[in-house]
């Protein structure tokens, strides 16, 4: 039999080439855009209707509460153009009429925000509200004027399956901007390229579903941030080293149970230790108890940095206060060594305080002369002291506070102790009565600032008139944060509407900062007011 060599090397030819072919693997996809933070609010309408939480209704219908709101979107309107004018505003329109109503309809209508991104790139972000017609249109066209007047580019109308919008490409990142209508949601987007990925995979959901995202029927508020991954974090908050966090709110008869996950992306390595209590030192009437275990480890270097030595690096603490003045709190250290590491305080700290506060109007730090106390001298309503804590007798504590402990020797319920001791996965727990914490907070804060010479909160402005509305109102606040997994913890609150007293303050001087939300800086106090005194009688009657 004759064989064709032409055809059998054309034949062993595509049979090469059909087997190399064949074994090519495909190049892999490109890998898809991380989660970076998200956030899913049903809206203040939503709130209002619900049956459940209240007792935040009812602070939020206050009077106080609602110039307090007005006035924070006053501020809010103003900010982003604060923010963005040395960048790319090339008007000195800041536009606040516009986008003041924006703010407000983003405080009562359902909202829906997705930031994804991959690493080193930057990321791209989506905000879907959901809206009345007449609202939907009025965010398309203040936005559109808005981001116009900023950079003196025109928009190009897009349209897609089931949206319609504009879109604007700029020169700086993010460099693409747009705003669609799809259906009753408006979705603002931002990104860098030729394309908002994201934005139009929230217009494939709403034209599939009617909806971004499925309906929550548990929770008032659900949000995420991927803090390590989160690209450009500030120096202070990436120093923080925070852990994924997974947040929701939910509302429980009359109060609101805050609920964050921690997920580190490593084990916490933190361990149970037995818990120490000065119960003899605690006394009544007490309106406020935390204790914190584990922290030992991110001490350490910290008193290393300052030059501290103990003995033993402290991994436990516990603080609490009194009712009858502002500045009774307390804080007490369990050590096995009380007596020695106080004398090396007397030595370490009275030096290093006084040395770095001079010229602050800060007092004095000074050592008896046994070396057993460290007195904080010169300050005015409180005097500081640290001593060991003598009442206890079977353990060692260092005990520190703002003003002598009350000499009445009625010890606190039971109950309030049992919530720490025996608890093998208790991390932390805070207890407080917030009408009497807040008030306190608030006069310890406003000396705060006077010493610091900064200015205070004005007793006329809308958030200390705030404060004083709702410290009355305000009830039992509890927080516990709870091991839960060799990279897992849990931090879990009940509480009237959300914050504990010292987070409120905080919030308050926050809001009323000249430079909200990007700084942290109270008004000056207008200057007083000068005296006229009445012109002397003319020496020629008329």
């Amino acid at each position: 039999m004759r064989i064709c060599w032409t055809c059998f090397w054309m034949g062993s030819l595509v049979a090469l080439l059909s087997g190399g072919l064949g074994c090519r693997k495909p190049p892999p996809p490109p890998p898809a855009p991380a989660l970076l933070a998200s956030w899913h609010f049903v809206g203040g309408e939503a709130v209002n209707a619900s049956t459940n939480g209240g007792t935040l209704k009812s602070l939020l219908a206050l009077p106080e509460s609602q110039a307090l709101r007005e006035q924070t979107l006053d501020k809010l309107a103003l900010a982003p153009f604060a923010h963005l004018k040395s960048r790319w505003a090339y008007s000195t329109n800041d536009c606040g009429e516009l986008l003041r109503p924006l703010f407000a309809d983003l405080l009562s209508a359902e909202s829906y925000f997705e930031m994804r991104g991959l690493s080193n790139q930057p990321p791209e972000w989506t905000l879907a509200v959901r809206l009345p017609a007449a609202a939907a249109e009025r965010w398309l066209t203040n936005l559109e004027t808005t981001v116009q007047t900023w950079t003196q580019i025109s928009p190009t109308n897009i349209t897609g399956p089931g949206y319609s919008g504009w879109r604007l490409k700029k020169h700086h990142s993010p460099d693409l901007l747009g705003v669609v209508l799809a259906q009753d949601w408006v979705l603002v987007g931002a990104g860098t390229g030729e394309a908002l990925d994201l934005q139009a995979e929230f217009a494939r959901r709403i034209h599939d579903t009617g909806r971004p995202v499925a309906v929550e029927t548990n929770h008032w508020l659900t949000a995420m941030v991927d803090w390590p991954r989160l690209p450009a974090l500030p120096f202070w908050l990436a120093a923080l080293r925070l852990p994924q966090t997974t947040l929701t709110v939910a509302a429980r008869d009359e109060n609101l149970q805050t609920r964050m996950e921690l997920q580190f992306s490593q084990p916490h390595h933190w361990q149970s230790e037995t818990w120490q209590l000065p119960t003899n030192t605690i006394r009544e009437p007490v309106v406020s108890f935390a204790a914190l275990q584990g922290f030992g480890p991110r001490l350490q270097p910290y008193l290393q940095a300052l030059g501290l030595e103990l003995g033993l690096t402290p991994n436990q603490l516990c603080t609490w206060a009194l009712a009858e003045i502002p500045f009774q709190t307390f804080l007490a250290i369990p050590h096995a060594d009380a007596t020695n590491a106080m004398e090396r305080l007397a030595q370490q700290l009275p030096p290093l305080f006084n040395t770095n506060t001079q010229g602050l109007a800060l007092g004095t730090w000074r050592a008896t002369t046994n070396g057993q106390a460290i007195i904080w001298e010169g300050m005015p309503f409180f005097g500081g002291f640290l001593r060991p804590a003598y009442e206890e007798a079977e353990q060692g504590f260092l005990l520190g506070g703002l003003f002598p402990n009350t000499p009445r020797k009625v010890p606190p319920p039971p109950e309030l102790f049992a919530q720490v001791l025996g608890h093998t996965n208790l991390v932390y727990y805070d207890w407080e009565i917030g009408a009497e914490r807040l008030i306190a907070w608030r006069n310890m804060a406003q000396l705060a600032l006077l010493l610091a010479d900064k200015p205070q909160l004005r007793p006329d402005s809308a958030g200390a008139k705030w404060i004083e509305a709702v410290a009355p109102r305000i009830g039992n606040i509890g927080t516990t944060l709870t091991v839960t997994g060799p990279d897992r913890m849990t931090w879990v609150r009940q509480s009237p509407y959300g914050f504990t007293s010292v987070e409120t303050i905080l919030l308050v001087n926050w809001l009323e900062s000249v430079t909200f939300p990007w700084g942290y800086e109270l008004p000056a106090p207008p200057p007083p007011k000068r005296k006229t005194t009445a012109p002397p009688p003319s020496a020629t009657k008329p």
